[in-house]
């Protein structure tokens, strides 16, 4: 028996996370400060499906090794102050049930309602009636690109406040690009998340596969690392529909598999990221993202392949960098994010 799928797209449990080192040396650092009196900030930037949320995660295991309580959740547009109260007592009550804190910290917490007036005050009664079980509190908001700016100026002036006074609150932010808040920009040290290596792209796999005793054969390895190109979403929908698709008693995964399986793998990874990204597109990017669909290019040559201004089809490659559909490589030069999302490009474009 091949046992449950161990490759969950989208998804890596923090016992599972691979090449993250120093971005997981990084929080360790921060959490240090902020427990030693001088609170932190810290955006974690990258584009969809590289793995922030997974990161985030594993920043909550660490922060709860710590004995501070972790405060994970995923930001809306119509998010205010009056969110974090309520994640807040969320999962203080999950920490409850799990016999790791005791009731008396729901009842301050119940009828809270925070505003501008208020909130630094209230936030600093919270920590103050916790702080003897706790060494902190720390918020870990993903998707903070979604918040409006004006919620953004709120939120940072409050954690600024509440740091100004060396209270053990620390906060990290997650976004798929700069927050464009400039005045703050000095207040947060920006982690950039990036693709796998091969290393850590075989190592993934390894662990995963171990307990199945299933193997990658050299060649399909290859091909897995080259197409997904170390990006984690990718990476791992292409394993799981690999690994979703072999029969009960076969052992090794060859690139004979890769290749049967490739329709199906196009198809969950247009579920998965693809079409996410496509849809958001406008016409006029699409018809640039056309044409580095098949590789590299420079923003000038695709000028004169589109007859268009430079000048518009520059911004139109910054849009597309900024949303992950290209990647810089060098000054003026660029290429499509992922080869399998060129494949996509090119049939969407028919």
């Amino acid at each position: 028996m091949r046992g449950i799928n161990p490759f969950t797209p989208g998804i890596q449990k923090p016992e599972e996370l691979v090449g993250r080192k120093e971005e997981v040396n990084l929080f360790n650092s921060y959490l240090s400060s902020t427990l030693a009196g001088q609170p932190v900030f810290m955006l974690v930037i990258g584009t969809k499906g590289i793995g922030k949320t997974s990161l985030l995660r594993y920043y909550q295991a660490i922060a709860e090794k710590n004995k501070a309580l972790a405060v994970l959740f995923r930001s809306h547009k119509s998010d205010d102050l009056q969110r974090l109260i309520d994640e807040l007592e969320n999962t203080i009550n999950e920490k409850i049930s799990l016999g790791a804190l005791t009731k008396k910290y729901t009842e301050s917490l119940k009828n809270v309602k925070i505003n501008d007036n208020n909130c630094e005050k209230t936030m600093e009664g919270i920590y103050t009636d916790m702080k003897k079980d706790l060494s902190a509190i720390v918020f870990l908001i993903d998707d903070a690109h979604n918040l409006s700016k004006e919620s953004l100026r709120r939120l940072i002036s409050l954690f600024t406040k509440l740091a100004d006074k060396k209270i053990h609150y620390m906060l990290v932010l997650s976004s798929s690009g700069e927050l464009h808040l400039h005045e703050y920009k000095e207040l947060f040290r920006p982690i950039y998340v990036s693709e796998l290596n091969q290393k850590d792209i075989t190592e993934l796999i390894e662990k995963s596969l171990a307990p199945s005793k299933i193997k990658v054969g050299e060649e399909c390895l290859h091909t897995i690392i080259d197409d997904s190109q170390g990006h984690p979403l990718v990476l791992l929908t292409i394993c799981w529909t690999i690994y979703d698709k072999i029969k009960e008693n076969e052992r090794i995964i060859s690139r004979g598999h890769y290749i049967a399986y490739l329709p199906t793998i196009m198809s969950n990874l247009s579920r998965e990221l693809f079409d996410d990204l496509y849809e958001e597109t406008s016409s006029g990017e699409r018809e640039v993202l056309g044409a580095f669909a098949n590789g590299e290019a420079t923003v000038s040559d695709v000028a004169v392949q589109l007859n268009k201004p430079l000048n518009t089809v520059t911004t139109l490659v910054l849009r597309l960098a900024e949303s992950g559909n290209l990647r810089k490589i060098a000054r003026g030069r660029y290429k499509i994010f992922n080869r399998l999302y060129g494949k996509y490009v090119l049939g969407r474009g028919q």
